[in-house]
C-alpha cells in the first residue's frame, strides 16, 4: 500500500510539473510570439530577430562582481530554465547564489522586455523586483547586442552592476548582430517638367493710310510693311520753263520754284 501511494504521488508530482512546464513554455512562446522580440529596421540599421539567440537548454550565466558568491544567469526573449526562490517562471534576469543556484533577486520579467537600437548596438531593458535602496524603483537589467565576427557562440561580459543603483548591464557579443546595414533607397525621380507654355499669338496688321495697323484679321509686320509702301514720289525736271516728269530730278514744287527763277 506505501509503495503504491508514493507511486501515485510521484505521477501526481510529474502530472503537475508537466502541467507547470507546459504552461510556461506556452507563456514563452506567446511572449515570442506577441512582441516578436525583434529589433525594428531603423535608418541603415538591419532588422535584427533575437530569438535565434534564445537558449532551451541552459542559461547564460556570468559571476557577479560586487558579491562574487552569486551570479547573473539570464536567457534571451524566454524566462531562465529553472526558475528558482525570487526568480519565478515570468523571470529572464535572476541573480543567484553560485553554491545553491536560489534566486535572490529578478532583475527582469520576460513580459517588460523593450528593444532599441542606441549606435551599432541593440539594447533589451527589462525591470524586474523592487529596488531594496529606494522602494520607489524597480531593479532593472539592459543587455546590449554588439557585432563580434568570430562570436560563433555568444560570448557575455559585465559591463556594469551596482547594488544600490538596482541595475545590471550585460554585454553580448553574437555574430547574429553583424548584417550589413540597409542600402539607402534609391533616390526620387525627378519631378516631370512643366509643359511648354503655348507659343504666343502673333499680331496681324494691315494697310491703312500707308501705315500699318493692327487689326483682327490680315498678316505680319514684315508682310504689311512689304506692301504698305507709300506711293514714290515723282521727280521733275525744268524744260522749256515747264516741269516734266522725269527719271532723275526733284520734287514739283521744288522745280515750280526753279522754273520760275527761269523766266525773265
Amino acid at each position: 500500500m506505501a509503495t503504491h501511494s508514493v507511486l501515485v504521488a510521484s505521477c501526481l508530482l510529474l502530472y503537475c510539473f508537466g502541467l507547470v512546464n507546459g504552461r510556461t513554455n506556452e507563456a514563452i512562446n506567446g511572449f515570442a510570439s506577441r512582441y516578436n522580440c525583434v529589433a525594428p529596421q531603423v535608418g541603415t540599421h538591419p532588422e535584427i530577430d533575437l530569438k535565434v539567440l534564445m537558449n532551451n537548454e541552459k542559461d547564460y550565466q556570468i559571476v557577479s562582481r560586487s558579491f562574487p558568491e552569486n551570479k547573473f544567469t539570464f536567457n534571451i526573449c524566454r524566462s531562465t530554465v529553472s526558475p528558482a526562490g525570487k526568480c519565478t517562471s515570468t523571470t529572464a534576469v535572476c541573480e543567484r547564489r553560485r553554491d545553491t543556484n536560489i534566486g535572490v533577486a529578478d532583475y527582469g520579467d520576460v513580459a517588460t522586455t523593450q528593444i532599441e537600437w542606441a549606435g551599432e548596438a541593440v539594447i533589451m531593458n527589462m525591470s524586474g523586483d523592487i529596488c531594496e535602496t529606494d522602494r520607489n524603483l524597480r531593479k532593472i537589467s539592459r543587455i546590449f547586442f554588439v557585432c563580434k565576427e568570430d562570436a560563433f557562440t555568444p560570448v557575455v561580459v559585465l559591463k556594469a552592476e551596482s547594488f544600490y543603483g538596482c541595475y545590471v548591464e550585460i554585454m553580448f557579443y553574437t555574430t547574429v548582430m553583424c548584417k550589413g546595414p540597409v542600402p539607402p533607397p534609391p533616390p526620387s525621380p525627378p519631378p516631370p517638367s512643366p509643359p511648354a507654355p503655348p507659343p504666343p499669338t502673333e499680331t496681324l496688321y494691315k494697310c491703312e493710310n500707308d501705315r500699318c495697323t493692327v487689326a483682327e484679321q490680315g498678316v505680319n509686320k514684315t508682310e504689311c510693311e512689304l506692301i504698305c509702301v507709300p506711293p514714290a514720289e515723282k521727280l521733275y525736271k525744268c524744260e522749256n520753263e515747264k516741269c516734266v516728269e522725269s527719271s532723275s530730278g526733284v520734287n514739283r514744287t521744288l522745280c515750280e520754284t526753279i522754273c520760275t527763277q527761269r523766266t525773265p
